[in-house]
């Protein structure tokens, strides 16, 4: 599997997106990865968990970096400072 992006790598994006004032919708940002990774992209996280783009939003959501606001995706404060996430 040559296409793995790890998770803190999408968080990352859209921290750096959100301080150029560009905000993501769940569908946005699918189709955002999907051009600059590629249809067939999968993500991993911390535990190793491998998964593909569907299951990339509830698996933020399910483990607190993000929440929806008014279908805007957001991160959840103090996840930019995480330890896992600076590593």
């Amino acid at each position: 599997m040559n296409n793995v992006v790890h998770i803190h790598t999408i968080l990352h994006f859209i921290i750096e997106n959100r301080n150029k004032k560009i905000r993501f919708t769940e569908k946005s940002l699918k189709l955002e990865i999907v051009e600059i990774w590629g249809k067939d992209v999968k993500f991993t996280s911390c535990s190793e968990n491998i998964f593909g783009i569907e299951e990339l939003i509830n698996f933020l959501k399910q483990r607190d970096k993000i929440f929806i606001k008014d279908e805007i995706i957001f991160v959840n404060d103090g996840v930019e400072d995480s330890e896992c996430l600076n590593s």
